[in-house]
């Protein structure tokens, strides 16, 4: 099983230890380098590498390095 790690923070060594112990391997980190929050967690411009990357790798599994709201859950979808 193959999967992606997305955060706004550098250090992302708990959640792709956590991924690894699940059984996942990780294939890419994206790291979006921006103050405060967006509708989507992350900018237009990245989310749309991700999704580019996630349809050319069949990713199976997003692992996101933060707390949703709800809102941020849905327009990641």
């Amino acid at each position: 099983m193959e999967g992606i790690i997305i955060s706004i923070k550098e250090d992302v060594q708990e959640l792709l230890l956590l991924a690894k112990s699940l059984g996942y391997k990780i294939k890419k980190i994206f790291v979006q380098k921006r103050e405060g929050t967006t509708p989507c967690y992350i900018g237009e411009g990245k989310l749309k590498e991700i999704k580019e990357y996630v349809c050319e790798n069949n990713i199976s599994i997003a692992f996101v390095n933060d707390s949703l709201r709800p809102s941020q859950w849905y327009n990641l979808e």
